[in-house]
Order: C-alpha cells, then sequence, then structure tokens
C-alpha cells in the first residue's frame, strides 16, 4: 500500500484509468479503511467516490447489479463522511452518488428518495449563492436523474424527456466537455 492517502488516491485512479478495475476497487476500499482508522475523512470520502464513479462508468446504463449494489455500498459510506465534513456542495454530489447508484441497482424508490434529498440541499445551497456555477451544475445533474429515476419507477410519461433534454442542453452549456451522445443517451431516459 502506498504510504500517503494522496498516493492512494492517485494509485486507485492510475489503475483504474489503465484498465485494472478489480484492483483499483482493492486499493479503493483498503484506503478507505485506514483512512477511517487513521480518522482522514475526506480522504475516505474520496476514495469511497472514486468506487462509485469507477464502477459506473456510464452512470446507470449497462451495469452488473453486483457493481451496482457495491457502488451503493460505497456511496452510503461516503454520505455521512461528506454531511461531517459540512462541505455543501460535495454532500449534493454524494447525494447524487447514491441515487445514481440505487438507480443502477434498481432501487428506483430509493433513488427518489436520494436525489431528492441532494435537490432540496443544493436548493438551499443555490438560495444562498445563486450563481455559483459548480451549484448550478449540481443541480443539473440532481434533476436530469431524478427525471430518470421517474421515469424508470413507471410513474411518470413522455412529458419527461423534453425537461430531460433542456437539462442535458444546460448541463453541455455550463461544462462542453462532456460527450453530447453520452447525454443524448441519458437525456431519452431509457
Amino acid at each position: 500500500m502506498p504510504e500517503t492517502h494522496a498516493e492512494t488516491i492517485n494509485l486507485q485512479i492510475a489503475l483504474n484509468k489503465e484498465g485494472y478495475k478489480k484492483e483499483s476497487r482493492w486499493v479503493g476500499w483498503h484506503g478507505a479503511v485506514r483512512a477511517n482508522d487513521q480518522e482522514a475523512i475526506k480522504e475516505e470520502a474520496v476514495l469511497l467516490h472514486n468506487i462509485v464513479a469507477f464502477l459506473l462508468p456510464d452512470f446507470d446504463i449497462s451495469v452488473s447489479k453486483e457493481d451496482a449494489l457495491e457502488a451503493e455500498r460505497a456511496a452510503e459510506k461516503a454520505l455521512p463522511l461528506r454531511s461531517i465534513l459540512n462541505e455543501p456542495s460535495a454532500l449534493c454530489w454524494a447525494w447524487w452518488d447514491l441515487g445514481c447508484a440505487r438507480l443502477a441497482a434498481k432501487d428506483t424508490d430509493g433513488a427518489i428518495y436520494a436525489l431528492g434529498e441532494g435537490l432540496n440541499l443544493v436548493e438551499r445551497c443555490l438560495d444562498e449563492d445563486e450563481n455559483n456555477p459548480n451549484l448550478k451544475q449540481t443541480s443539473l445533474w440532481l434533476k436530469l436523474f431524478s427525471l430518470r429515476a421517474l421515469w424508470k419507477s413507471g410513474n411518470s410519461g413522455e412529458h419527461l424527456r423534453p425537461e430531460a433534454r433542456k437539462i442535458t442542453e444546460n448541463i453541455f452549456k455550463l461544462d462542453s466537455t462532456w460527450d453530447k451522445k453520452t447525454l443524448l443517451r441519458l437525456s431519452d431516459l431509457k
């Protein structure tokens, strides 16, 4: 194991980037345990977030049940850590991580709840800092995945698609580095 938490995070990222997914997860989980033992809360939260991100490279699309459940477990562990750190933007993303993982695990009710909690928090944050581009982007991602969860729950109709398209266009306006095909696929809600 690397000596510092930063080295552990960098190794986790490098292994994932090189296609060593299993090893990346192993480093992530073991690094998170070590960070927990050393009360390195932020580093533990980052390692757990990376596990979620690396297990869900296509968000909730084409994910194995095992990967979705492991991502959900990591997101559930990261959420209270983000709360302790009192970083509202990171906490909003932690709620998104949990919602996305639950959606991938086919738990639409759990996804709707987590994404709703994230939306409530980001809206309160935007009330205090309405021009913050990071909060605006977080809000858009939470809204998009809330629509995906509603769609997949079977409780909504076609009217959600145009709204999802509009959200993905706004995401792309804020951050044009996103692959447009991916955003369109997400806004299709399937």
